[in-house]
């Protein structure tokens, strides 16, 4: 009889986690490691305060084998008191990239993370009246179709802090708060992170490919089912010389 012989072989991708870096010296980067991290991945992430977007990274991130696994500061605010009217995901034929939360025009929109203020102008894309937010987490957050800003551009800001008031500007059918949550430059849903009915936060953000896929009806994280996604082989970078959670 002839003996069959299975060769198993197993990728293993890294995983790494890392920390806020607020003793990162400001020069557009609020995270120097994951910045580190990226660049060796040639993600880029430029600090621009007339543009939203200058470098598309989300098909390098949709083949993306690493996985970030970012911590999340315990102080943080909902963006404003507004209750989802629209999830994150396919909208017809394009994709919504972001939520949609209800609002009055003139309502409180706060700043959901300690950060600085990067765009803070009127947008012609169809954000209307919009705040980006660079945070200490690697992340950037949207606040758009505001009636009123309440910071400038390079301001730094504190979570729970007032940024802007609601409103309805660009293209908007109704006073609202759009919404977003980017890693560099590409959008996932803010349900993965944030749960609107709850008013919670989880603590960590697991960025790996699939975050990015847009999803319908996306709902709130499920910790265990993010790590089944991101792969069942995993390596905690947790080695002293390289450990991203010393600073």
């Amino acid at each position: 009889m002839k003996k069959l012989t299975l060769t198993l072989i197993i990728y293993l991708y890294t995983i790494c986690v890392y920390s806020q870096d607020t003793n990162c010296t400001f020069i557009g980067i609020l995270n120097k490691r994951i910045h580190e991290k990226a660049l060796t991945l040639n993600l880029k992430q430029d600090w621009s305060n007339s543009i939203t977007r200058s470098v598309d990274n989300h098909h390098k991130l949709l083949t993306l084998e690493d996985t970030f696994i970012l911590l999340l500061p315990e102080n943080y605010s909902m963006p404003c008191d507004g209750y989802l009217t629209s999830h994150f995901g396919p909208r017809g034929n394009i994709t919504h990239p972001g939520v949609d939360l209800s609002l009055k025009t003139g309502d409180t929109v706060r700043s959901v993370w300690d950060g600085i203020v990067r765009y803070a102008r009127p947008n012609r894309g169809g954000y209307g009246n919009l705040i980006i937010i660079r945070h200490h987490n690697g992340l950037e957050t949207y606040y758009a179709h505001l009636s009123r800003f309440k910071v400038k551009e390079n301001d730094t800001v504190v979570a729970g802090e007032l940024i802007g008031l609601g409103g309805n500007t660009g293209y908007s059918t109704g006073p609202h708060l759009h919404f977003e949550i980017r890693f560099y430059n590409s959008c996932f849903s803010p349900e993965k992170i944030f749960n609107f009915l709850a008013k919670t936060s989880t603590n960590i953000a697991i960025i790996s490919k699939n975050v990015f896929l847009p999803i319908r009806n996306d709902k709130h994280i499920n910790i265990d089912e993010e790590f089944r996604i991101a792969g069942s082989a995993m390596y905690i970078n947790n080695q002293v010389s390289d450990d991203p959670l010393t600073n």
